[in-house]
């Protein structure tokens, strides 16, 4: 399926609504149809980029004329600063997302909404629907380009990925990026395995996170984009292995990743 601006059908009454290139506030949603009844899946970054999507989803799809429910799958800008634009849907999230801006589980309709953060950010949703065998990812999955974790533990993203890869998924629309399967998962997996293992030598030899971001090699991910984020995962795992619950504070990240791209 080509990766191309707008709305894309990946199964049965479900939609994929892809911003390409994917990178830093380029995000992805979702429109879920059954019969005349509408779920969204996150906004978009402003209120004109939600609405020319509002626009295309109602072009395409007669039932988008009212969208009944909006998931925010996490409390990041560019998946929920659209939102007023459907101010008269029921505002679905997690508790700790809706804090943002205990586990949570729970069905609406025949979807599941889980949420395995803190990761991403401190509360990150998954919208699964079982039978159609598709996943609207939120940011847990960044197809294509580096992730961030702006919260973190780094632990617990592996773990979200280890969920998913228990479910029975062919489509994966993630936050970023083009659609996925399973393989993008098993991927970022390995990433983040790879990234702890490295980081953990980095740390015990005192290196700083940006001096760790330098020195690991990154070859089979050197296609990935948005390189720079690396040092911020690198200091969430750095404050994991010290006890350290604290996120990275946002202005030291950005300098931090200005700082990386400079040096590049």
């Amino acid at each position: 399926m080509s990766y191309s601006l707008g709305l894309h059908e990946v199964g049965d009454g479900l939609y994929a609504y892809l911003q390409p290139d994917g990178g830093w506030g380029w995000s992805n949603a979702g429109l879920i149809v059954d019969g005349e009844s509408t779920l969204l899946v996150d906004t978009l970054y402003d209120l004109a980029l939600t609405k020319q999507m509002l626009q295309t989803m109602r072009r395409a799809v007669s039932a988008a004329a009212r969208i009944d429910t909006l998931v925010n799958t996490h409390a990041n800008g560019d998946h929920c600063y659209g939102n007023q634009l459907v101010g008269g849907a029921r505002i679905v999230a997690s508790e700790r997302t809706a804090t943002e801006m205990s586990e949570l589980s729970m069905r609406v309709g025949e979807l599941e909404l889980i949420e395995v953060g803190p990761a991403h950010t401190r509360g990150d949703t998954l919208v699964h629907v079982p039978a159609r065998r598709v996943l609207f990812s939120g940011d847990i999955l960044f197809s294509g380009a580096h992730p961030i974790a702006w919260a973190g533990p780094v632990s617990n993203w592996i773990a979200a990925c280890d969920r998913i890869l228990a479910m029975d998924v062919e489509v994966i629309v993630p936050g970023h990026g083009p659609l996925a399967g399973p393989a993008a998962v098993s991927e970022l997996k390995a990433y983040f395995e790879y990234l702890y293992e490295q980081a953990r030598a980095c740390h015990a030899e005192g290196m700083t996170a940006l001096e760790a971001a330098r020195a690991i090699s990154l070859e089979r991910w050197v296609d990935w984009r948005e390189r720079e984020r690396l040092v911020v995962n690198i200091a969430n795992i750095y404050a994991e292995l010290d006890g350290d619950q604290e996120p990275m504070n946002p202005l030291a990240a950005f300098e931090g990743m200005a700082e990386l791209a400079r040096s590049r």
